[in-house]
């Protein structure tokens, strides 16, 4: 381990911990970040050292290379910060999605019932503009900081380009967002727990359980569900190695508990050329890679 100013940096750090589907190799430094003085003491150290940096939020998103991560992979689930005040929440990156929505919802405050259930941390549902039944975080959002590589800077929701599962933070991972600013509406209390509760059961019904990173293909043009092409096809339960398409939710690969990033690689590829001869389609990733490929 090393030391630096306030800051602990970790060597050849397994990343398979950090994911939601348990899969990945070593980053060469790994620096869990607990506050903005050590975000920049991590920045600093890794400009010194002409270093890459990777962000990384609850993994819930990401699938990390077998080979590793090269460079600074940061990970700030420890500036998790929320203030609630009056209609408008402060939110650090790190903080769960799942409490953020619980919180708000017990504020009687309305916007965020359909993550509850959904295993991200704020800065990764803002990357790719997480979102379920008809909701999405763009929803709420006012303003958005981030840290540009010399400097914070703040937009409104306008500037950052939201769309369907993307933003401009998705185009930029140099951008390291660290809070945002939410706006949501007064609400009955037991109405929104009431509705909070039906997606998740919802949620509970038709995605499985287990080690994934959840839909592993957006949407397609006219509202196509890549799962229900795949359903059709007969791949729920096809299997590459350790990676299996869910028996649950043919959009969705599980780790049955030895996988590799290349199996989940394959079956991904597998999948597409199933998606795009059936449709004359290409479904793009939900999800992200990360590291050397």
């Amino acid at each position: 381990m090393i030391r630096f100013e306030n800051i602990e940096i970790l060597q050849n750090e397994n990343l398979a911990k950090y994911t939601t589907i348990g899969i990945g190799g070593n980053a060469d430094y790994f620096i869990k970040i607990s506050d903005k003085p050590q975000l920049y003491a991590a920045i600093e150290w890794a400009q010194k050292n002409n270093l890459p940096i990777t962000v990384i939020g609850r993994g819930s998103k990401s699938l990390i290379s077998d080979k590793g991560v090269r460079g600074v992979v940061l990970q700030l689930v420890g500036m998790d910060s929320i203030v609630i005040d009056d209609i408008f929440v402060y939110v650090e990156s790190g903080a769960s999605l799942i409490r953020l929505a619980n919180l708000t919802i017990s504020r009687g405050l309305r916007g965020l019932e359909w993550a509850v259930g959904i295993p991200a941390s704020l800065g990764g549902a803002l990357v790719m503009n997480a979102g379920a039944y008809g909701g999405s975080i763009a929803d709420c959002v006012l303003s958005v900081e981030f840290f540009n590589g010399s400097s914070f800077e703040t937009w409104s929701n306008e500037r950052c380009g939201f769309g369907y599962r993307k933003s401009v933070f998705m185009d930029n991972p140099q951008y390291i967002i660290t809070a945002a600013k939410l706006g949501l509406v007064p609400d009955k209390k037991e109405k929104l727990e009431q509705l909070a509760a039906e997606y998740k059961a919802k949620r509970q019904q038709s995605q499985p359980s287990g080690k994934s990173l959840g839909s592993a293909f957006k949407k397609m043009k006219d509202n196509i569900a890549p799962g229900e092409i795949l359903d059709k096809a007969g791949l729920k339960g096809y299997t590459i190695g350790g990676a299996m398409i869910s028996p649950a939710h043919a959009n969705f690969i599980i780790n049955k508990g030895d996988a590799t990033c290349q199996d989940v690689l394959i079956l991904l590829e597998y999948m597409q050329d199933i998606i795009y001869e059936k449709t004359g389609l290409t479904p793009e990733l939900e999800i992200r890679l990360l590291g050397e490929f």
